[in-house]
């Protein structure tokens, strides 16, 4: 990913983090901002619910509706509301207000009062008027401070202007955060790749120079026979390591590319005898002893090529690297385990290489054959069926573990 690529993903993460915190801060005001409103409208439905029900109940204890309402208004009187009484032709017959906070309604006219909740400024501040109708031709009015609710609004506003920019802030740090740890995953990736290519290059370079130091030798010696075929015998044989290298090349490229192979119940000691059979005919078996040793019917579940070619792997390099002696190959089950084992009599692998022959192009010296893939392709088919490849010392020699999970019995 390059830089500028990154600084795009950057800049559209900001870009929608913004969004986002905008337009959930909106829904979010509005949303409370409505809240708060019916809250405090509530108190102006209350109250005047409460006068209509005390006027009807409490009209029959005065002999005028004046009276009755004047009463009915001393029992609903708060320090923060204010009510007022009129007669049908709109004057005023009462009105209370028991403390400053209160609003002033002595100059409202009361048919310019809805009969729904409504804002107004009365003498520079702002009030919540309501008003309703009573028996008797009577109209009351409720006036109710509005200063509480532009507390909250300003408060809420006050909120979300500190708040968003902090909470962007967070999202694009965030964002960084993100991004760093996919930038360093992507680093070692393209690193591990060009190590790869590199190491691949290096081992293809060998076969093809030889394949042209003998192509120039046989140009140069004209027509001599034994020259001719001396160079198309080392032409097979580099041919033939370079077809096994690039073999193994698309093995394990494609081992990662897919890395569920199918899966098929089978024996795993069939597939053993296979690859005995195999590697049996091959030039590198030729005078050499190859002994089964425990075998028994093994079920595992797995891709049966990808399973050959990782015992074929182990035994090619028994017979490779673990020296002139007899090579032992034995399956059988441990447990829930299904294990295939491959043992030379040779050197043996140094505890301090373990890890480096299981890795690409490693190898225990710059004179031994291979190019280091089989073992690599051995433990990645070995992984991708639930399994593991390991190492150990044989006194003499090495013993290399496949161990697969066991398929339960049919």
């Amino acid at each position: 990913m390059s830089r500028l690529s990154r600084r795009r993903i950057l800049v559209t993460w900001g870009v929608a983090t913004a969004v986002l915190l905008l337009g959930g801060g909106a829904v979010f005001y509005l949303a409370l901002a409505d809240r708060y409103r019916e809250d405090h409208d509530h108190e102006l439905e209350e109250t005047i619910a409460a006068a209509e029900v005390l006027y009807r109940v409490d009209r029959v204890d005065y002999p005028t509706g004046p009276a009755a309402i004047a009463h009915v208004m001393s029992e609903l009187t708060t320090p923060d509301r204010t009510l007022a009484a009129y007669d049908a032709a709109g004057q005023r017959i009462a009105v209370t207000r028991s403390a400053r906070t209160a609003p002033d309604l002595s100059h409202v006219d009361p048919f310019t009062v809805g009969l729904a909740p409504m804002s107004r400024v009365i003498l520079d501040h702002e009030v919540r008027l309501m008003r309703t109708a009573l028996p008797d031709s009577l109209w009351l009015v409720v006036g109710v401070a509005d200063g509480t609710y532009r507390e909250r609004i300003r408060f809420l506003r006050l909120l979300l202007v500190t708040g968003l920019p902090i909470l962007l802030l967070a999202g694009s740090g965030l964002g960084v955060m993100v991004m760093r740890p996919l930038v360093a995953a992507e680093r070692a990736v393209l690193e591990e790749q060009r190590r790869f290519l590199a190491d691949a290059a290096h081992e293809l370079r060998t076969p093809v120079a030889v394949l042209r130091s003998e192509l120039d030798a046989a140009r140069a010696e004209g027509d001599d026979p034994t020259v001719q075929r001396n160079a198309v015998l080392a032409i097979e044989r580099e041919t033939t390591r370079l077809a096994r290298l690039v073999d193994d090349l698309l093995v394990l490229t494609r081992s990662e590319a897919f890395p569920s192979p199918k899966r098929q119940r089978l024996f795993l000691d069939d597939v053993a005898h296979r690859a005995l059979g195999r590697v049996q005919r091959l030039p590198i078996a030729a005078g050499r002893h190859i002994t089964l040793g425990a075998f028994e019917a093994t079920a595992v579940r797995g891709d049966p090529i990808l399973l050959e070619r990782a015992l074929v792997i182990l035994l090619e390099n028994a017979l490779l690297h673990g020296g002139p002696g007899e090579v032992t190959l034995e399956v059988g089950t441990e447990g829930q385990r299904a294990i295939a084992s491959v043992r030379d009599t040779g050197p043996g692998v140094p505890r301090a290489s373990v890890d480096r022959i299981f890795e690409r192009f490693g190898r225990l010296g710059t004179g031994t054959d291979g190019a280091g893939l089989g073992l690599p392709i051995a433990r990645q088919i070995a992984m991708q069926h639930g399994g593991t490849l390991t190492v150990e010392d044989a006194s003499p020699g090495a013993r290399f573990v496949l161990t697969l999970p066991a398929a339960p019995a049919s």
